[in-house]
């Protein structure tokens, strides 16, 4: 009975070891940054921890990577909420270290696989450690949707920063008159826009080629109305619809 009893308690502890994470959790919906294990098997992810800052996620995903498959271990951020998440990341974000006493620094944000591929790869040969989080629910990240005439807006691209984002519409309205081309946010990068914006904020483009806002309204009246008043000072007006993804 005592041998049963021995056995019990260290498949009890071994168990504990196994599900347990290096750092106690915070709240799953919490905002912060995650660490996942995603199953071989089927792909789901298994939440391991939410922490405040970066160095701990990392910290406890290389701990994770050391038992585990490294490409099995992920770490997140954003306003993700209790739901994982699925599909591709909306935004990278790279974090570099080159000496241990310096610790982890926020480099760049990209919406785009290739050139953060690149940018990694830039820095891993100049001797610096990377780590790359995934944001699959970014506060900022800017949607642009184009259409010919009367069809469905579809996502054009994706986009870090305001700038970015106003060019690219720029460039879709001038290869095609009839190109209807919307400056969003708040999509999560969804395919096809649908639904009405829930707020328009104004923007115009000063002479130092600078963009400042100008109105947030929650009427899209106004909001045309903000827009070409502008336009008769400025170079370049844009308004920035903000949805609320389903």
């Amino acid at each position: 009975m005592i041998r049963t009893s021995l056995l019990s308690l260290a498949l009890l502890v071994i168990t504990g070891l196994e599900a347990r994470p290096a750092a106690a959790p915070q709240p799953p919906d919490e905002e912060g940054f995650r660490v996942y294990f995603i199953s071989p098997r089927c792909g789901q992810r298994r939440l391991l921890g939410v922490f405040k800052s970066p160095q701990e996620a990392f910290r406890v995903a290389a701990e994770q990577r050391a038992k585990l498959s490294p490409q099995r271990i992920e770490v997140t951020t954003g306003s993700e909420g209790k739901t994982a998440p699925t599909g591709r990341p909306i935004l990278y974000v790279v974090y570099t270290k080159f000496c241990e006493r310096g610790g982890w620094h926020k480099q760049m944000t990209f919406a785009n696989d290739k050139q953060v591929e690149t940018y990694v790869k830039s820095n891993q040969e100049k001797g610096g450690q990377v780590q790359l989080v995934h944001d699959y629910a970014p506060r900022e990240a800017y949607f642009v949707y184009g259409a010919q005439c009367r069809g469905r807006l579809q996502l054009r691209g994706t986009y870090v920063t305001l700038r970015e984002a106003c060019d690219a519409a720029e460039e879709l309205r001038k290869a095609n008159t009839l190109f209807r081309c919307h400056v969003t946010t708040g999509t999560k990068g969804q395919e096809s826009l649908v639904g009405s914006p829930v707020q328009y904020q104004v923007y115009a483009q000063g002479c130092k080629g600078g963009w400042s806002l100008v109105t947030t309204t929650n009427e899209a009246t106004k909001a045309h109305q903000a827009a070409n008043a502008q336009r008769k000072e400025k170079s370049r007006v844009e308004v920035v619809e903000h949805f609320t993804s389903r």
